[in-house]
């Protein structure tokens, strides 16, 4: 089931980003203030396990663009259609809101996520080398969602 978290559930979805990015995560408060911004773009999905993953959408910085701002999917439940159920609902609130394209960024070497997100029609507009540092490179990629 997809649907948006409560702001009990946030922690839940904290861990899911711990478990993920390991590293390089968002700190507990911004998930509380992304249900407070955008909260409608806040997916999760649970099953009878629990949490299997989250998805983020934001508005760009001019409103004229939306952007996947991160997608989460727990170890366990990868290969399960977890990320592409996410994305797909993402997208389509996206697209019932107005915006006539996402963006997101990856990393070049997830294979996977790159080949889910061309797979729902994402083509790489750019390669940015330093990204987010020194030898952080990204694809920067782009969904037509109108």
């Amino acid at each position: 089931m997809i649907r948006n978290p409560t702001i009990a559930e946030l922690p839940q979805v904290f861990a899911i980003e711990e478990d993920v990015f390991q590293y390089a995560v968002y700190p507990p408060f911004f998930f509380r203030q992304a249900l407070d911004l955008w909260g409608d773009w806040l997916l999760i999905e649970e099953d009878e396990q629990g949490f299997a993953g989250y998805a983020l959408g934001t508005p760009s910085l001019d409103g004229k663009e939306a952007w996947l701002l991160s997608l989460a999917v727990r170890a366990s439940h990868r290969g399960r259609g977890v990320g592409e159920r996410l994305t797909r609902a993402l997208l389509a609130a996206l697209r019932q809101r107005g915006y006539p394209s996402a963006l997101l960024t990856v990393d070049p070497g997830n294979t996977g996520a790159v080949r889910l997100y061309q797979k729902l029609g994402f083509t790489v507009e750019r390669e940015e080398a330093d990204y987010f540092g020194p030898d952080e490179a990204r694809l920067v990629m782009r969904a037509v969602l109108a």
